[in-house]
């Protein structure tokens, strides 16, 4: 399918969810394309898969209505709301950094706002790639050499391709949960006593005054990665070459665009030159062992390229302000409110995004969308209240499950409050959820 027919098959009756659906319509200011034919690694066979942004609704920005993303799985379709891609993009998130990679021939909508986001999509560049790029692509590996091993690797083998996959992870959750060290808690192999197991992971755990919910979420992440691969196992048996070599195109193709990004040659989603390589890889040219001397050298690589870059260790915030001022502008009289997502942000993070909201003259900071791993607490109240300006409010949403919650957070200084459970709360009731 060429650029034209995507065009005309975008106008068919099959995408009037594009035109139609409240989220979408002149809502979207970017659309394009994703998976292999953003790659540029599309067969005849292959499934077409569109991308975008759309800016959410007055009652969304406003906090009377949710909205995150829109997903057809008919047409394998997912559009972004802009205050969620924002936050991906600002982790170095590959899945949506690439949107904005793709050849100019692939978008398909771009206004004034969505080519502001491509012109300046640098400014979401930071060291965070080491671990986004690096982990995606172990993530990979680790699929193809468990999918390879079937069930013929010794326990021993098996426990360390989850060891290292959980510790990839790990490095990532400074960004998520309050900071703690190797000493605070460490998982190793070591032999194991029961008679399946010749070895399995062991845990130590020495916490002190640790948030409890932050825990209950560390476990719960590591816990997913071991399901995880006990699904896997189950599907490998089911999975043909084809699909091998796919996780083996998109492992060497993720070292190749994080290497370039971290060299700082920018976010290069369409592979040209690469194309007849990757497709090589998953035509089933290249026997396992090269793959994984290729692999290897790649790796070598992104390593040298994450030593030796010149990428800030965080974004550029100064820009991200530039971007909330143009909002702002863009909303006129109409209230700007700004989620920063507190459950994902460190303390300094936090900090530089009450700077960022203040100067560029957004109305509200607000904590949490509700789907993230944790809501307000009164710490990033007190912290908000430190270092926004007199001009902008605060508005609490989760954390606040009883009416000591409610006035303590109203205490505090939070202009409003998110709570499905208000009337409840003032009645005496406990909310549920977070």
């Amino acid at each position: 399918m060429n650029t034209n027919e995507i065009k005309e098959k975008l106008k068919s009756k099959e995408y009037d969810f594009l035109r139609i659906d409240k989220h979408l319509g002149k809502n979207i200011i970017f659309l394009t394309t994703g998976g292999s034919y953003a790659y540029g690694t599309n067969v005849e066979t292959s499934d077409l898969d569109i991308r975008g942004i759309a800016v959410e609704t007055s009652n969304e920005i406003l906090g009377s209505a949710i909205f995150e993303q829109f997903e057809d799985r008919k047409t394998d379709t997912v559009v972004y709301a802009l205050r969620k891609i924002l936050k991906l993009m600002l982790n170095c998130n590959p899945n949506v950094l690439e949107i904005l990679g793709t050849k100019d021939e692939h978008i398909f909508i771009c206004n004034k706002y969505g080519k502001m986001i491509k012109d300046n999509k640098d400014l979401f560049l930071s060291k965070r790639a080491i671990q986004s790029f690096g982990g995606y692509a172990s993530a990979q590996l680790r699929r193809l050499q468990n999918a390879l091993a079937r069930d013929n690797y010794p326990q021993r083998e098996k426990e360390i391709h989850i060891l290292n996959t959980i510790k990839t992870q790990i490095a990532t959750m400074k960004d998520r949960y309050e900071v703690f060290s190797k000493e605070n808690l460490n998982i190793y192999i070591d032999k194991s006593k029961k008679e399946d197991f010749e070895s399995e992971l062991f845990i130590d755990v020495n916490f002190k005054h640790y948030p409890l919910r932050d825990f209950k979420n560390i476990y719960a992440e590591m816990s997913n990665v071991i399901k995880d691969y006990d699904k896997l196992n189950h599907r490998n048996s089911k999975k043909d070459t084809n699909h091998l070599n796919k996780h083996a195109m998109h492992l060497i193709r993720l070292f190749l665009m994080g290497t370039e990004l971290l060299e700082g040659k920018g976010i290069n989603t369409y592979r040209e030159k690469d194309r007849e390589f990757l497709l090589k890889i998953r035509k089933g040219e290249f026997s396992y062992s090269e793959i994984f001397e290729m692999v290897n050298d790649y790796e070598k690589k992104f390593d040298y390229a994450a030593k030796n870059t010149s990428l800030k260790d965080e974004p550029d915030y100064d820009k991200v302000e530039e971007e909330i001022r143009t909002l702002k502008k863009a909303c006129g009289n109409h209230i700007l409110k700004v989620i920063i997502e507190t459950c994902y942000l460190t303390e300094d993070e936090k900090i530089a995004m009450c700077k960022a909201v203040t100067n560029a003259g957004a109305d509200y900071i607000k904590t949490s969308t509700g789907f993230g791993t944790g809501g307000a607490t009164i710490e990033d109240i007190r912290l908000f209240k430190q270092h926004i300006g007199p001009d902008v409010k605060m508005k609490a949403a989760g954390g606040v499950k009883s009416k000591d919650d409610l006035i303590m957070f109203l205490e505090a200084g939070c202009d409003r409050i998110g709570t499905s459970s208000a009337v409840g709360l003032l009645k005496g009731e406990q909310a549920k959820g977070y």
